[in-house]
């Protein structure tokens, strides 16, 4: 395997930074509505499959969408259970 010049590893550097600072400015933020991809994704699979339990609520944020955390999977369905889109869906 070749050496990386310093140049060259600072320039990886930078670049990488960039992407990832790209990344969570475009994956955290919630559009105006206040949802984010995460949440359509389960709105949407939900449209589709009808509406489940809570529990098949946090099941769905795990297996469709990359949240892996349970907590973090409940308190979304929590906040989602919130949000106007989700009870226009379940009434």
């Amino acid at each position: 395997m070749s050496e990386v010049s310093r140049e060259e590893f600072e320039a990886l550097k930078a670049r990488v930074e960039e992407l990832e600072s790209q990344e969570s400015a475009t994956e955290t933020h919630a559009d105006t509505d206040g949802l984010d991809r995460r949440d359509r994704k389960v709105l949407t699979h939900m449209k589709n499959n009808g509406v489940k339990s809570r529990l098949a609520l946090v099941k769905l944020y795990k297996r469709i969408t990359d949240v892996t955390n349970t907590n973090t999977a409940k308190q979304r369905a929590q906040n989602l259970e919130q949000h106007p889109a989700y009870r226009e869906l379940v009434e």
